[in-house]
Parts: structure tokens; sequence; C-alpha cells
């Protein structure tokens, strides 16, 4: 029966599977390309452990502010190792042509990694033996600075490749290169990271996807756009903002005892804050409004897209350039592809992202 139905259906059989042939050649054909001769990328991420749960890197001639870059790296840090992160962000950081930071699992290692003349090598030399850092100087004015003699264990190891590095992984390597290409920043957030008592477990992505988070200051601070099409941030970007929100402003209840003492119960309720609903530059988005910190959130979801901001204008402006680019309806060939290639590459834990940040103060 199942020979006389190939007989029967013979030609329209043999373009199915000439189809898939096709497509299948496509797709290897582009991520052979892709991964040949367009992966190049910082001259950190070999020295980076891919155990790494943030890794951040400026490239060379940008002119960014790097305070918020600085106010994240220290802040997930423990006490003692934050202030000597800080201590290099001062000094060795101005005289850095690039510069990259990563955090360890624990919280309590760091690497710091900057591009220097031998000259302003030499000056600072004497400054980073008195404070028992730890380096390794490379090729080219490369420098790895550790806070531990761990870090520094794990940067050798890396270098050595007995140990993975960060670049190590094709499909994140391609990712990260895509945002170093776009972006004068580079983020990377493993799978440990955490934003003070919050962790942002299930972080996982492949080289298709495309995060990006810009950064502007006004008069009251910051100001952020993140647009990602990240499946665990889409999903959760909304609980993990009222999850922090509960814990920055938790509600104050009142208990009575059985013995009539009364207790005051500090609570952290995800569920009083509810979003609404408002429109930015033709669309329906949720809003969400907290006085008690002068602040505004929008979430906007358009196809596999997700958009957080806590500025309207931002937000209005990102909209406008995004219904500019073209809709596809349905799937053509070049999606057909890209599914193709991203069967043959494997997904990585964490999530990387371009930031554009507010220009460096001359």
């Amino acid at each position: 029966m199942l020979l006389d139905f190939f007989k029967k259906h013979k030609t329209k059989t043999l373009l199915i599977a000439a189809g898939f042939l096709v497509v299948g050649s496509v797709a290897a054909a582009t991520a052979w390309v892709y991964f040949s001769f367009l992966v190049s990328h910082d001259d950190f991420l070999d020295m980076a452990p891919a155990q790494a749960v943030i890794f951040w890197h400026r490239s060379a001639g940008g002119s960014v502010d790097e305070t918020w870059l600085r106010d994240i790296s220290e802040r997930m840090l423990s006490k003692e190792a934050s202030g000597q992160a800080e201590t290099l962000f001062r000094s060795v950081a101005p005289k850095s042509s690039e510069t990259s930071f990563a955090v360890l699992p624990g919280f309590e290692d760091f690497i710091f990694w900057g591009k220097l003349s031998p000259a302003d090598f030499n000056t600072l030399k004497g400054q980073l033996e008195e404070e028992n850092f730890n380096y390794i100087v490379e090729d080219e004015g490369k420098v790895a600075i550790t806070n531990t003699k761990f870090a520094l264990k794990e940067v050798l190891a890396a270098l050595s490749q007995k140990n993975f590095s960060l670049a190590d992984q094709k499909g994140r390597l391609a990712a990260w290169n895509r945002a170093s290409r776009r972006f004068p920043v580079q983020l990377y957030l493993g799978n440990g990271f955490k934003w003070e008592n919050l962790s942002a477990p299930g972080l996982k992505a492949d080289f298709w996807e495309i995060n990006q988070l810009k950064i502007t200051k006004n008069e009251t601070g910051y100001l952020y756009l993140l647009a990602t099409d990240n499946g665990y941030l889409s999903k959760k970007a909304g609980d993990y903002l009222k999850n922090v929100l509960a814990v920055i402003l938790p509600e104050t209840r009142e208990k009575k005892l059985p013995d009539g003492v009364i207790v005051r119960e500090i609570v952290a309720n995800p569920d009083a804050f509810v979003f609404g609903k408002t429109k930015i530059s033709g669309r329906e988005v949720e809003y969400l409004s907290v006085p008690d910190l002068k602040r505004e959130f929008f979430l906007s979801s358009s196809g596999k897209q997700t958009i957080l901001s806590t500025s309207k204008d931002l937000l209005a402006n990102f909209l406008v350039r995004l219904g500019r680019q073209p809709d596809y309806y349905g799937e053509n060939i070049i999606d057909l592809a890209k599914k193709g290639a991203k069967w043959l590459t494997s997904d990585f834990e964490g999530a990387i992202f371009g930031i554009s940040l507010p220009a460096a103060k001359k």
C-alpha cells in the first residue's frame, strides 16, 4: 500500500524532498559562512570563564558613560569585593582604551580587564601589588586583574583551555559578535544572575536572539528601554518587574496575636501592582504608575518581541521605528532557512544584550 501511494504521488513527493534538501543546504551553508567568516570577538572573551554570571565589555573608540555598568557590577558583589572593584574602576578604567568585567558564582570573585599602554601599567603596577590584586599581562597591553587567587586560576584555566571560556560556544560567540557590531557595550547575563535579593534562573538563548537595552539619563536618574525576544524574559518581564517593586515597596500588615498583642508584618506583595492599558504610537500598551518611586512603566508585546520601558518617549520613538520595518506574512524561504540553521546550532544558557549608554562627559 505504501509503495502504491509513493508511485501515485511520486512527483509531489520528490518535489517536497527536494525542497527540504534545498532549505537544509541553504541553512547549513548560511551557518557555515556565518561561523567561518563573520565571527570575530573582543580581546577579552577568551579569558572570561564560561561560568561567569555577568560579563560586560566596553568597545574601544566608544565614548560612553560607564557609571551604570560599574553600579550593576558593584551591587552584585559582596561588600569587600564591591569596594575592591570600585578601586579598579576609579584608578585603572580611566586609563584603559577598552574595559571588561566579570563576576563569578558566589559573587565574591571578579575579573577586571583593560587595555593599557606600558607607561600607564607601570604607573599602576605598584598600587595593584600594594593592594594585593593579582594580574596577568598579555600581548597588546591586555591586562587581567583579579581580586582573589581563585579568580586568577579561572582566568589561567580559560587561557590554557583547561576550562571553557565564554568564547568556546559557537552560538554564544555569534550572538556576542552581533551585539558588538551594533552597540558600543555588550552585556552577558548567566543563569546565576541576580539583582539585590532577586534572581533570574531559566535564561536560555540562541544566536538568532536579539536583545537590546537603551539607557538615557535625565535630572531624576536613568531611563530604560529593554527590547527582547528571549523567551524567558518575554514571559516573565511583567512578573519580574512586579516582584522587584514588591521588594522595594513592601506592605505593612497588622496581625493580632492570641494574647492580644498587635504585631506588624512587612510583606512583599507583587499583586499590589496592577497594569492598566494605554495607547502609545497607535499601539495598546500595558501601563503601571508607581507614585512612591515617581516612576512609570510601560510594557508592550509585538510578535515575539517584548518591550519594557520606564520612559513614554523612549517607547514611542522605538515603536515608530519598529512600525517602519516591513512585516512578513507567513513563512518564506528566509524564515525556513533560519529555522534550519537554528536546528543545526545549540542553545546556550544566559542572555546577551547590546547596550546603548549616554555619552561620557568631556
